[in-house]
């Protein structure tokens, strides 16, 4: 078949069913399950929030830090990803986790809004030239 025809069946014949389908099933799923999805998505940001504890006391201890909400971040996350954000002096540093992946991310007071990469700030501050992602394995 042609492009054009291609088009018009995914377009005119396809598409308007699916969208009736989601525009039904979706308030259905939040209905059954969303309680459960937000039950998850706090338990894992509790899990995560006590791991930042045990990690990083010295944000707590030595810089004053304390947990703050995660503005911008949206309840329940998408999959199993939880957000943890810890404000500490003049800074804030948000703490990600999900599918496997652990993300920390930094910004300041005056731009709370602006979050830049911490192991990109590090590889700034080693000087080199050269800028390298590195991840992190865990906390």
């Amino acid at each position: 078949m042609s492009q054009g025809i291609d088009h018009w069946i995914t377009e005119y014949l396809l598409r308007p069913p699916l969208v009736a389908l989601r525009f039904i099933l979706a308030p259905l799923y939040e209905l059954i399950f969303g309680w459960l999805d937000r039950r998850f998505a706090a338990s894992n940001e509790a899990k995560l929030r006590q791991e930042v504890r045990d990690a990083f006391g010295f944000l707590f201890d030595e810089y004053h830090g304390h947990i703050i909400t995660n503005e911008g971040a949206e309840f329940p996350p998408m999959f199993d990803y939880a957000f943890v954000t810890v404000a500490a002096d003049n800074l804030r540093i948000r703490f990600s986790r999900g599918r496997g992946e652990l993300d920390v991310q930094i910004s300041s007071d005056d731009s709370p809004n602006d979050w830049h990469e911490i192991m990109t700030l590090l590889s700034l501050l080693e000087g080199g030239g050269d800028l390298k992602r590195r991840a992190f394995i865990d906390l």
